[in-house]
């Protein structure tokens, strides 16, 4: 099943553009409704070809933790001590099976997603790396530009 599957994955990101890799552009017409989450590269390359992924998120938190492309500048800086290669996994709100649920549990006065369930690969519209300058600072991707930080 996870081979035929993988199989099916890798024939529908080079007709979208992408690569076997899982290396996938962020797909046009998503801006509205993606959500990012962001991981090391490594995590992205075991999971790329599942079908759903987040249990160890889940175990841990109770939930995945996403952030919108507008707030991710400021979650940005919780992974600037992480040395590995990352990357931004891009996911359509809308293909999502499980539930999302915008929350502030830091009183901070912004609501970010939270998905209360497996992430279905099938919602992934892109998956970006995560740019740093040379002190290691977040630099957000040209593929993310049009949308405004706030």
């Amino acid at each position: 099943m996870r081979a035929r599957y993988a199989r099916i994955l890798i024939r529908k990101r080079r007709a979208e553009g992408g690569d076997a890799a899982g290396a996938l552009p962020m797909t046009k017409g998503y801006e509205n409704t993606v959500i990012l989450h962001c991981m090391r590269k490594a995590t992205w390359e075991e999971r790329k070809y599942r079908e759903c992924w987040g249990r160890r998120n889940i175990a841990a938190d109770g939930f995945i933790h996403c952030s919108t492309v507008e707030y991710f500048w400021r979650v940005a800086p919780n992974f600037r001590a992480v040395r590995e290669d990352m990357v931004l996994v891009c996911i359509d709100e809308n293909r999502l099976k499980a539930e999302v649920r915008y929350e502030d549990m830091d009183n901070c006065g912004r609501e970010y997603p939270h998905v209360y369930g497996l992430i279905n690969n099938d919602a992934v519209v892109g998956v970006l790396p995560f740019l740093r300058d040379e002190d290691g600072a977040y630099v957000k991707n040209p593929e993310l530009c049009s949308i405004q930080d706030r």
